[in-house]
């Protein structure tokens, strides 16, 4: 993040809203995360599947299914596993990946949004465009441009701009 911020380049608040994300997210999880009376937390189903979406190549090409079956789990157990760690189910943590490393991808590489699409694991852009903007409120094309246009060469009003509509993210324009 110092290094972006130094080199003040175009797009570097909205790259640094993504490392801060990274680190909000992986923060909030480490607080969301109850103690396991036995064997330790790091040995937890649900541990085991939070380290597998540390690496976003597995986080993004992966299903639930194929998860379960990675750990050594049926999906059910998995499911009560990652929900009891976390409060959200491992759908939502692997969509909450895939759609992490696209913004990444989007923001920091001049990559297609169609070799985006493969590269967090969807065979067809036109159905990543409606994930991403099911998950995001936007379309990738959108949330680009939007990373790569500073404030100034923004047409929206001060304070207003911003990457994306991502709640969890906190925004200095808007107080949170």
């Amino acid at each position: 993040m110092q290094r972006e911020f130094h080199a003040r380049r175009t797009g570097m608040a909205s790259i640094l809203r993504a490392y801060l994300h990274i680190l909000l997210t992986r923060t909030a999880r480490s607080l969301d995360r109850e103690p396991a009376p036995a064997p330790p937390a790091a040995d937890t189903p649900g541990a085991r599947f939070l380290r597998l979406l540390d690496d976003p190549a597995t986080a993004t090409g992966m299903t639930v299914a194929q998860a379960a079956a990675e750990l050594g789990l049926t999906p059910g157990h998995l499911a009560e596993s990652v929900r009891k760690s976390t409060g959200r189910t491992p759908g939502e943590l692997l969509r909450a990946a895939r759609t992490l490393e696209a913004k990444r991808l989007l923001a920091g590489t001049d990559l297609t949004v169609a070799a985006i699409a493969r590269a967090v694991g969807f065979n067809d852009p036109a159905y990543f465009c409606r994930f991403f903007r099911r998950e995001t409120g936007t379309s990738p094309g959108a949330f680009r441009h939007h990373t790569h246009t500073t404030p100034a060469e923004s047409k929206e009003p001060p304070g207003k701009h911003h990457a994306h509509r991502d709640p969890s993210i906190a925004h200095p324009t808007n107080g949170t």
